[in-house]
């Protein structure tokens, strides 16, 4: 009697479980039709923890699934990984796809090239495939080829999800977080704000100039005329999937999908803020239109578009205005520009055309590119190379009119797939300017950027095309557009704050790692630049210290290991001391295998590739 009543106990509890599981999958689910892959994830990692090998592959699949589509990369290695070697070969093949292109984005080239000839074997002929063995060859040729610019995060809060951005006034218009979630609608959704800028890096809370513009969902990708009294922007960003809702949402249209796609609005700046907006007549509710960039004084507009008959995925478009003033039929920019992936962010300075895509040559996520506009007709494309761009996404580019200075976003620093804006500048602004402090006192900002450092000049990638600048003085502009003046009232035009390289500037630059061979105390030749670039820097200031730090991988003893890092930081100090830098202004330490960048700890088999990344120097700006 007593082991009958064990065993109904026991299936009670099993039962427990199993309604458990089931109410957390049914749960994740929802979220998933709703592109909530964040909420998602924590349901379907809470069936996960209750074991039942019937949904397991069910539960890897959809968890890789949601770690890609929410840009943690490293979450979605591991997930994609765990869910091949369940499969055991009987995995799909479109997951090797997947799988490959994560890889790729976490920079490990090799085993990404693995993946792509394993599915090759399934699928020989496939285009695709073919296509991205011939990228991750490009992206191993180039990925130590880096330009002469410095790339620096800045404070401008865009919680984690960069929606683009424009300049106007004396500050920039881009989409700040609305709301944080609630039960009924967890989904973040963003307001096109005003954020004024301070000293390059600092923005700060600006003028209401975005008020009179209010949608339901989110708004982005703003951009101004040349004469500041239009705004275009695009608006209702996708919230439901197909076949889950199929009604109005409020004033949003829905497609016949159920979705609510995006669609490009202008709007007019009057007595202080922009009103009205109007939608474009080539918008469609079937699918989107986004991310405008208005040019050509007014008359082109450049979009990006998923549009029936393009390439794939999204393509860019432009469409320019005929006689009576009307915008005619949107034209897609081709196959020179556009892929079976996704282009999105155009942007144009002058007679250059800046994009993102993710199916040309790149480094691994989405990467930036530009390309010459000649009659109208944009060449073919250029990857613009590091520290533009990283094995992880970098988007949204705009620059200023001497294309010496501007912003773009990437998530580059960090596994939670959460997106910064970063400032960048010519190095040579550095030598060709003397330093001029902020006369006001700036906020803190965020910690720099960890990885795809700057500061190594190379000949073998393009430079950034811009018009030539009037003004020959090079200072770093903080202001691009004229103070508005509308009528009848006019708005009162705020003083220019400008000002060259600061102290905190200097403390963000991100320098590139100096990497050593195996048991090596010899500094690579390759590496001087940085060190130049370094030792350049740190003599814009008097108050500012180049630190070094040394370190080694996990191979030999903790205490051999040491010592040799602390060689390695003496080499590297004897080098700076001997291009002038003073002892005192130089501060120099050997930390061993104490701080690994990887799992390759002692007992854990790595590739020479994984352990190179541990034995490296890093190099600071510190005050």
């Amino acid at each position: 009697m007593k082991r009958l009543f064990l065993v109904i106990i026991l299936l009670f509890l099993f039962s427990l479980k199993g309604f458990s599981q089931n109410k957390e999958i049914q749960q994740g689910n929802i979220h998933f039709e709703f592109f909530q892959f964040r909420e998602a994830i924590f349901d379907y990692e809470a069936a996960l923890k209750i074991y039942n090998p019937k949904v397991e592959l069910f539960l890897l699949d959809r968890l890789s699934q949601c770690y890609k589509f929410s840009f943690q990369y490293a979450k979605a290695e591991e997930y994609f990984s765990r869910l091949i070697r369940l499969g055991d070969k009987n995995t799909a093949p479109d997951v090797y796809l997947d799988y490959a292109a994560i890889l790729k984005i976490n920079g490990d080239y090799s085993r990404s090239k693995d993946q792509y000839r394993y599915y090759l074997s399934i699928f020989p002929e496939d285009v695709f495939a073919n296509l991205q063995l011939k990228s991750l060859s490009w992206a191993e040729r180039n990925k130590d080829s880096i330009r002469n610019f410095t790339v620096v995060p800045t404070n401008l809060n865009i919680s984690g999800q960069s929606l683009g951005y424009c300049f106007f006034d004396n500050g920039m218009i881009y989409s700040a977080l609305k709301n944080k979630g609630d039960k009924n609608n967890s989904m973040l959704m963003y307001d096109l704000d005003f954020a004024e800028i301070k000293d390059s890096i600092t923005f700060i809370e600006g003028d209401k100039f975005m008020d009179g513009i209010s949608f339901e969902l989110n708004e982005g990708s703003p951009s101004v005329s040349e004469d500041g009294m239009l705004v275009y922007f695009s608006a209702n960003a996708t919230k439901v999937k197909k076949g889950v809702v199929k009604k109005r949402v409020g004033d949003i249209e829905i497609s016949s999908d159920g979705v609510a796609n995006m669609k490009i609005y202008v709007a007019r700046f009057e007595n202080g803020k922009f009103i009205s907006p109007q939608e474009l007549p080539f918008n469609n509710k079937e699918y989107n239109c986004m991310h405008p960039c208005i040019a050509d004084n007014g008359n082109t507009l450049y979009f990006a578009s998923d549009m029936p008959k393009g390439l794939g995925g999204t393509d860019i478009y432009k469409v320019t205005r005929i006689a009576d003033g009307k915008w005619g039929t949107p034209e897609n920019l081709g196959q020179g520009i556009n892929t079976t992936e996704n282009e999105i962010y155009p942007s144009v300075s002058g007679k250059v055309l800046f994009f993102t895509s993710k199916g040309l040559n790149g480094f691994g996520g989405y990467d930036l590119y530009q390309a010459k506009i000649n009659l109208g007709i944009p060449s073919a494309p250029i990857n613009m190379g590091k520290p533009f761009n990283s094995s992880k996404d970098d988007i949204a580019f705009v620059c200023r009119q001497d294309g010496r200075t501007g912003y773009f976003s990437s998530n580059r620093d960090n596994g939670e797939g959460l997106d910064k804006v970063y400032y960048y500048f010519d190095n040579k602004l550095l030598s060709e300017i003397k330093p001029v402090l902020a006369s006001v006192e700036t906020k803190k900002v965020e910690e720099p950027a960890k990885q795809n450092p700057v500061t190594i000049a190379s000949s073998e990638t393009p430079k950034v095309d811009a018009p030539k600048t009037v003004n020959p003085i090079p200072t770093p502009p903080v202001v691009v557009t004229k103070p508005v003046e509308p009528k009848p009232e006019k708005v009162k035009p705020k003083p220019v704050v400008e000002s060259g390289v600061s102290d905190e500037v200097l403390t963000k630059i991100v320098f590139d790692k100096v990497l050593f061979k195996f048991n090596d105390v010899s500094i690579p030749t390759s590496i001087y630049p940085t060190l130049d670039s370094a030792i350049h820097a740190s003599r814009i200031s008097k108050t500012v210290k180049i630190q070094v730090s040394a370190h080694t991988d996990s191979r030999g003893s903790a205490e051999y290991n040491q010592k040799l890092s602390e060689r390695r930081a003496f080499v590297v100090k004897q080098y700076l001391m001997k291009k002038g830098v003073a002892k005192s202004r130089i501060i120099s330490n050997g930390l061993g295998e104490t701080q690994l960048l990887n799992q390759c700890s002692d007992g854990v088999e790595c590739t020479d590739e994984q352990h190179q990344q541990n034995r490296r120097v890093e190099i600071k700006i510190v005050k």
